[in-house]
């Protein structure tokens, strides 16, 4: 089951890869626009901003009022826990509509701190959150019972769930995106234009949640934790290879940041090297951090099972693989 979900995975990544290399075409540096007016007046104001700002508002509001009637029932919620989720949220408004994002089209290294904070940072701080129960109490009673059942009733959410948190599955979906949008031609197709931006950034982002989410469950869940140790160790050699050779070849890899304006950076290789400690450096240090939390959660499991054995029971928090149908309330 596992070779063959690898092998499909992998097939999956070539054909996908491929096409885009197809539809790629030479960037234009003057499809961008120059950098002009102060930078903190460069919030973003189109259509795919006002979508992005509603949905914040959307999810930020469904939480709180979860929050709020669990503790008014008295259900014991973790302010931490709270402070993580809407962190996240915040963070996905500034990394998205913030000065960051019209920075990013012009220097490389602000675009790759930019895609480390969508695929790694912002996840991991909604997956510690472990929001679920306060989303799904959030949720007006119509679309608990005409939204939320029938897409836990879908065999087909199910078994995609499960296959996107498969043991061999997930790290190579989570490193090859990395790998598929730092693809020179299609990175600065991306960058040019709108439409493949704005689906590179939310695929990031609609990627790294599921295998953080896998990572940080407090519960062994689908992964026990010694396996997850080993994912999470697994997934840096690829990220600290791809990192390190941007940061020290002497190669033009993306032409466009190289006839764009630096703004804070003097020359293009510098900025093309720090875009390379950012792909190498942060991300090896939130998987060793990662590692320790794990470690916290296992040790953790182990003595709230010392405790079940004394008749004490142990209490856990539910992420989405471990939501049933019996678990929404009506």
């Amino acid at each position: 089951m596992r070779r063959s979900a690898a092998v499909a995975t992998l097939w999956a990544a070539v054909a996908y890869a491929a096409t885009a290399l197809l539809w790629a075409q030479p960037a234009l540096a003057d499809e961008i626009g120059p950098l002009t007016g102060p930078v903190w007046t460069m919030w973003g104001h189109s259509l795919t901003a006002l979508v992005i700002i509603g949905l914040c508002l959307l999810v930020a509001g469904i939480y709180l009022r979860g929050y709020v009637l669990r503790r008014r029932r008295g259900e014991g919620v973790s302010l931490w826990r709270a402070a993580s989720y809407m962190s996240g949220v915040l963070f996905t408004y500034i990394v998205i509509l913030s000065p960051v994002e019209a920075l990013s089209d012009h220097i490389f290294w602000v675009h790759r701190v930019q895609h480390v904070a969508l695929h790694h940072w912002i996840p991991m701080l909604l997956a510690l959150a472990a929001p679920i129960p306060e989303l799904v109490r959030g949720l007006p009673r119509w679309a608990r019972v005409y939204g939320l059942r029938p897409i836990l009733r879908s065999g087909g959410v199910r078994r995609t769930w499960r296959f996107i948190q498969h043991p061999v599955v997930a790290p190579i979906l989570f490193v090859g995106l990395i790998y598929f949008w730092l693809t020179p031609p299609i990175f600065e197709y991306a960058t040019v234009n709108e439409t493949v931006h704005d689906i590179m950034h939310f695929s990031m982002l609609l990627e790294g949640i599921p295998f953080w989410w896998l990572m940080l469950d407090p519960k062994p869940g689908r992964i026990p934790y010694g396996r997850r140790l080993i994912i999470l160790w697994a997934i840096m050699p690829p990220q600290i290879m791809v990192g390190a050779y941007i940061t020290f070849t002497s190669r033009v890899l993306y032409p466009l940041y190289a006839i764009l304006d630096k703004g804070w950076v003097p020359s293009y290789l510098l900025d093309q090297h720090l875009g390379g400690m950012v792909v190498w450096i942060p991300t090896s240090m939130m998987s060793a951090v990662s590692a320790l939390i794990v470690l916290h959660f296992w040790s953790r499991h182990e003595r709230q099972g010392t405790e079940a054995a004394s008749g004490v029971r142990p209490t856990g928090n539910r992420l989405p693989g471990e939501v049933a149908i019996a678990d929404v309330p009506s």
